[in-house]
């Protein structure tokens, strides 16, 4: 399941303007909204009183679009909608796990319980006596592997197991008999890189035992004064840079995100 993460919810938590006019009266009537499932989300960290809360969940679902918090100090889960600034809770009795699916039980209901307030991009409420904060996740920058992002991020990992590499470009590029690198600029807030990048993830996964090596460069969201990307005239993300013999011999860029391996292939033909 992919999820556009630059949807207007996702945009309020990181804009406080938006969420100050949300605050100043454009909440929307409150109902019990009818879940589906909800899917792990990385783009957010949890804080609870004042400390970081490793073992806090958040999970979003897409329609309707909100996120849920679960986190074993709280007797509820927290449902936080678009186009709202209540502070709801959801039974944990309702939700099973599947998979990489958090599965909400026929019948459910939410209970509004307070509101939240957004200082700096960053949520707070109060919930069973413990002060709880959400935050945007700090980016993940420099050099890391496809290992790295799957720690970083599990829905990474997920999107790259539904992209299925052409199995012919695959075997051609397997074939190439020099060393290569592929360097990928990237950022772990860009949601075009969140859908995208796990496609060469797969790629890298089936060149595994080629000459061609895998190499992750996360940039800040700001990253037109990154020195990296200035060196290497990065304008677009995600971008890959092909190397061949300490040469750069093309890039993976814009529409080639479609189908990596495609480019890849080609830029290694002889």
């Amino acid at each position: 399941m992919q999820l556009r993460i630059d949807s207007p919810f996702f945009r309020c938590l990181a804009i406080a303007g938006i969420c100050s006019a949300l605050a100043a009266g454009l909440a929307l009537a409150w109902q019990t909204p009818d879940f589906e499932y909800f899917v792990p989300n990385g783009d957010y960290v949890m804080e609870v009183d004042g400390q970081p809360a490793p073992q806090a969940e958040i999970w979003v679902s897409s329609k309707p679009v909100a996120l849920l918090l679960r986190d074993p100090r709280l007797s509820q889960a927290i449902i936080l909608r678009p186009g709202k600034t209540d502070v709801e809770t959801m039974a944990l009795e309702y939700l099973s796990a599947n998979g990489m699916r958090l599965e909400v039980a026929k019948g459910h209901r939410t209970v509004k319980v307070g509101q939240f307030t957004v200082v700096a991009g960053s949520v707070s409420f109060r919930f069973d006596e413990h002060d709880v904060l959400l935050k945007l996740r700090p980016p993940l920058l420099g050099i890391h592997s496809s290992t790295d992002i799957h720690e970083f991020d599990a829905k990474w990992g997920e999107r790259a197991e539904e992209y299925r590499p052409d199995a012919a470009l695959i075997q051609k590029a397997r074939s190439f008999a020099k060393p290569c690198k592929v360097i990928v600029y990237f950022g772990s807030w860009c949601p075009h890189c969140q859908a995208h990048v796990p496609f060469i993830m797969q790629v890298e996964d089936a060149l595994k035992g080629s000459n061609i090596g895998f190499e992750y460069y996360g940039l800040p969201r700001r990253f037109g004064n990154d020195l990296q990307a200035q060196k290497y005239d990065i304008k677009l993300i995600p971008t890959a840079i092909v190397w061949v013999d300490g040469q750069e011999v093309g890039r993976i860029e814009e529409g080639d995100w479609d189908k990596p391996e495609a480019k890849l292939a080609q830029l290694l033909s002889p």
